[in-house]
């Protein structure tokens, strides 16, 4: 029986390409099929993608470069062996093209042998690409536990069924330490320390998984009470530094579910929220302790239900205020940048801060509409305000990962922006957000810096990639989060850390900005460490736009 692998032969002589398909069916591969120039295998492709690709180098029109560029930027190359196939006095062109990502090469005339090495090896890359995405999409590939969709099943499930169940989420509380001193390696080791640890203590865990990449979540039944559940989770948490094996000590926190049914009853995602929000909600001075989700946290649900409803009409009636924060040079302390900051004028209770509202609305389409809102109203102000802006001035805007990478946007803010304004405009987005959908973010990143904006990574040092994949995210300043500059005068080992933050970004070629400086003292030490512009109360507290366009002298 011959090997169903489909295999796309790409040649624009009918004779090279005849030869190939003939000796491909002698080695037993029975589905081959044929493409006479670039474009058309484009199309095939794109029709229904093959098992491998052997693609010609050298065709008029799309040459075998063209097609490797256009598969890459259409994302095919990671699931899309191709073997370039060449004329020996093109060998320039092959090397070129496995830079693009083609996998090997044939030299022509094709010597069956090598043929039959180079296609097998080819087909077994795939096999082996499938294998692991099918055990990614189910396992954590850092720590070897489930993952979160798979929690979130075996969760809906047992509330199908009605099974009587407690979710728990375990929470690292110092992850920002162990990201700074031993990377994503490190946190992976701690959590995959601490789940043994679970497993060893709670032999009746029916699930456990990574969530979060700083939390793990377990489903246990709930066979004796709930008191009994309670009392094993606070005895782990109780003794999580103490008794900890060496791969597993720090600070958790841990927060319990239990499930309920009925009509109003929570659902897998919303379970797993309020455990979560149990755990991150824990005073630090009950760190290690086990929080437990009552009946006013489900009230509290409601509530966010309610504020969402509130927040959308809040958009449709052009409720919300820009204000801004100076961000200011380290030597004279000028504004030379402000941090756009949104604001609610509710229409009973005030002005409100994004602290008050935002949570609700994290995790909806409607926090899109609202980032949306602020870049409108930022590309607005830029161009009512360019007449008498400082030299280089610029406004900063914060957006998620998902506005970033929404489709349209760089065509948005191009259309909001003359070219005069462009390079005014600073996107700041954490670490944190980028790494979870890195190749969109990046991709759209890129087009914005094409169009003179700026892009800045907020909060550095406190997300899971932290300096890991810095160099991959092609930005222009970095904002050192205010946990490293709070009080850092008084911390020796803080202030290294800091200085080594900075001089990682200048090697980049990074403009450096200290948030959160509220003392002299501190100042002091972020001017010392290197950092260019400084931000904090210390120079500036939020003000509306009328009291910035005094400050500058507008």
């Amino acid at each position: 029986m011959g090997d169903a692998s489909r295999i796309l032969v790409v040649d624009d002589d009918d004779d090279a390409r005849y030869t190939l398909v003939r000796q491909l069916r002698r080695l037993g591969y029975a589905r081959i099929e044929e493409a006479r120039d670039g474009y058309e295998a484009l199309r095939r492709i794109e029709a229904e993608p093959p098992d491998l690709v052997l693609l010609d180098t050298m065709m008029p029109g799309l040459d075998g470069a063209a097609v490797l560029r256009a598969l890459h930027e259409a994302d095919r190359l990671p699931d899309l062996p191709v073997v370039m196939v060449s004329a020996n006095d093109s060998m320039d062109v092959v090397v070129r093209c496995i830079e693009l990502g083609a996998d090997d090469y044939l030299a022509k005339p094709v010597n069956v042998a090598l043929l039959r090495a180079r296609v097998a090896s080819a087909l077994e890359k795939r096999r082996h690409r499938e294998s692991e995405r099918a055990y990614l999409r189910r396992f954590d590939g850092e720590t070897g536990l489930f993952n979160r969709s798979v929690l979130l099943e075996r969760l809906q499930q047992a509330l199908a069924l009605r099974r009587r169940s407690a979710l728990a989420a375990i929470v690292m509380d110092d992850h920002a330490q162990v990201m700074v001193s031993a990377g994503e390696a490190g946190v992976a080791k701690r959590l995959a320390g601490f789940a043994e640890r679970i497993n060893a203590r709670l032999p009746g865990v029916d699930t456990l998984a990574r969530v979060a990449p700083d939390a793990l979540a377990l489903i246990l039944p709930v066979t004796e009470g709930e008191y009994s559940v309670a009392a094993a989770l606070e005895a782990l948490a109780r003794g999580a530094t103490a008794e900890a094996r060496p791969a597993a000590p720090g600070r958790w926190s841990i927060g319990l579910a239990f499930a309920r049914f009925g009509d109003d009853a929570p659902g897998a995602d919303d379970l797993l929220g309020l455990a979560m929000s149990a755990a991150r909600e824990v005073p630090v001075q009950a760190r290690n302790r086990l929080s437990i989700v009552t009946p006013g946290m489900r009230e509290s649900m409601r509530d966010a239900l309610r504020l969402h409803a509130e927040l959308e009409r809040a958009l449709s009636r052009d409720e919300f205020v820009l204000h801004f924060q100076p961000i200011c040079a380290i030597d004279t302390l000028r504004p030379v940048a402000a941090e756009v900051l949104l604001r609610w004028a509710h229409p009973r209770h005030g002005l409100w801060t994004p602290g008050r509202f935002l949570y609700a609305v994290e995790r909806s389409p409607l926090i899109q509409a609202i980032d949306e809102w602020v870049l409108e109203h930022t590309c607005r102000t830029l161009r009512a305000w360019k007449s008498w802006l400082p030299p280089v001035f610029a406004l900063s805007a914060n957006v998620t990962a998902e506005t970033l990478a929404a489709e349209g946007l760089v065509g948005r803010i191009e259309a909001g922006l003359d070219e005069d304004c462009a390079g005014r405009l600073r996107m700041e987005l954490t670490e944190t957000m980028v790494m979870h959908d890195m190749p969109a973010c990046v991709n759209a990143m890129e087009q914005l810096r094409a169009r003179g904006v700026k892009i800045a990574l907020d909060d550095f040092g406190t997300g899971f990639s932290s300096m890991t994949h810095i160099s991959q995210i092609h930005c222009d300043a970095l904002k050192i989060d205010r946990s490293f500059v709070s009080h850092v005068d008084q911390q020796p080992r803080t202030a290294k850390v800091l200085r080594a933050m900075v001089a990682l970004a200048k090697s980049l070629d990074l403009v450096v900005i200290a948030e959160g400086v509220e003392r002299e003292e501190e100042l002091a030490v972020v001017r010392d460490v290197g950092c260019d512009l400084v931000q904090g109360y210390l120079t500036g507290r939020p003000m509306d736009a009328d009291a910035l366009r005094a400050r500058l002298g507008g």
